[in-house]
């Protein structure tokens, strides 16, 4: 949950949070969705991220990781 976090706010794409009873859920969902412009910002902000923190971007440096170990 820490790496997690950590991309979740530096990317400022969402929330990250403890949800470990169903009142605690309830409260970080409305949290979540009840500024409607935040909300829109981390959708754009998604757009960007999604194409640099995906399998097809960490697959090139985990095979340059393999080559340099060879």
């Amino acid at each position: 949950l820490p790496e997690i976090r950590k991309i979740v706010e530096r990317h400022a794409i969402g929330l990250v949070d403890y949800t470990s009873t169903p009142k605690k859920l309830a409260l970080f969902m409305d949290a979540f969705f009840s500024d409607k412009q935040r909300f829109t910002c981390w959708k754009a902000h998604l757009t960007t991220v999604r194409k640099t923190i995906c399998w097809e971007a960490e697959e090139k440096k985990l095979l340059d990781i393999y080559k340099a170990l060879a």
